[in-house]
């Protein structure tokens, strides 16, 4: 899920919040539309209940509720729309994107009387209108999701027309940019989150990402280290130390960094520098564990099979380290946008310094392997 996702369609209460009344409410069907038009606190503890389940981790049960209760009230009334929202929730919760948009397309037009989007009063409107930014919100994640990123952006550009200081739409941004690595518009919306909402660690932690990777690794340190300060159990504050760290040699603690975020929530450039550090180290059994899950996760990922195949070699399964090192190194010299390769490294100018400085290394490495097999 991207971050800062925004369920603001409802208010929001915990599990133990839920009365005696929306316990009947859950056990109590709703037969007839007449009974729904005419019980409307039934309806609304119907619906208080299937946020509480939401929230509570549970988005079929949810989802369920929501398409109960809509089956059964007026079109186009308050419940309507609360539960239609409930069902859009619920649907990206699930990763079901493309059946999400549809719904939250309806709660946005819900507040869409003309098309006169430059009128000042829709923008009056619009921006006291404590439902709309949210669904609009998560309506951009949405189409993100399915790779349709100009619309993405064309649905955050106008939100943030219409509210100039609304931070999440800021964030979904600048993490989209971030995505498509248009590093320097990515920065621009971080820091206007920031300047909205100082305290926001997350905002810090992605800003350091920004900056890192720009090449500033100094400054992308101090916003990791500041996310830490604000949450020291930031995610993305702590993937981002653990790259510093294994770029400044500095393994132990890039290894705790990488354990701790991946207690949190599993991430490949985590594993990957989980694997690196145990390598480094010397470690080699727990590192070949280690790449073996990362390529479980991401078997496409190369760097995975370089540090497999150099910890089987001095664990000396050459054959397991051959067969690695040569996946790495077919990967490194015909990635797909590369028309006829030759037999050098430096022949290479997709490669950096440091690419090419493993690529020689690998060479080097499986040629020793297959010495020793004779």
């Amino acid at each position: 899920m991207l971050p800062f996702v925004c369920r603001g369609i409802r208010r929001v209460t915990t599990l133990s919040s839920v009365t005696s009344a929306a316990s009947r409410a859950r056990s109590k069907p709703i037969n007839t539309r007449s009974e729904a038009f005419h019980s409307p606190r039934l309806i609304k503890e119907k619906l208080q209940y299937a946020t509480d389940v939401l929230e509570q981790g549970h988005p079929l049960q949810s989802l369920q509720i929501n398409q109960e209760v809509l089956e059964h009230v007026v079109q186009d009334t308050p419940p309507y729309f609360q539960a239609m929202g409930g069902i859009a929730d619920c649907l990206f919760t699930l990763g079901r994107y493309a059946e999400a948009i549809p719904r939250y397309e309806i709660l946005v037009r819900r507040y869409v009387k003309r098309k006169d989007w430059n009128s000042v009063f829709f923008s009056f409107h619009f921006s006291r209108t404590p439902r709309f930014m949210p669904a609009h919100t998560t309506l951009a994640q949405c189409y993100a999701a399915i790779g349709n990123f100009e619309k993405a952006f064309a649905t955050l550009d106008r939100v943030l027309w219409l509210q100039g200081n609304y931070g999440a739409a800021y964030g979904t941004r600048g993490d989209l940019y971030l995505q498509i690595r248009e590093y320097d518009k990515a920065e621009r919306d971080f820091r206007n989150l920031i300047e909205i909402e100082p305290s926001n660690s997350l905002a810090h932690a992605q800003l350091g990402h920004c900056l890192l990777a720009k090449g500033d690794t100094s400054n992308a340190l101090a916003e990791f280290e500041n996310s830490q300060n604000i949450d020291p159990d930031c995610h993305s504050a702590l993937r981002g130390l653990a790259v510093v760290r294994y770029s400044q040699k500095r393994f132990h603690e890039a290894l705790e960094f990488s354990e701790r975020a991946l207690s949190k929530e599993l991430a490949v450039d985590c594993l990957l520098v989980q694997a690196s550090c145990l390598a480094e180290l010397e470690r080699y059994p727990q590192a070949v564990v280690a790449s073996q899950k990362l390529l479980e996760v991401a078997p496409t990922f190369h760097m995975a099979h370089f540090v497999l195949g150099i910890s089987c070699f001095h664990l000396k399964r050459f054959e397991d380290s051959i067969s690695s090192l040569t996946r790495f190194i077919d990967e490194q010299l015909n990635p797909p946008n590369n028309a006829v390769p030759t037999h050098t490294a430096t022949s290479y100018p997709h490669l950096d310094p440091a690419e090419r400085k493993q690529l020689a290394e690998a060479v080097a490495v499986r040629f020793r392997a297959r010495s020793a097999l004779g």
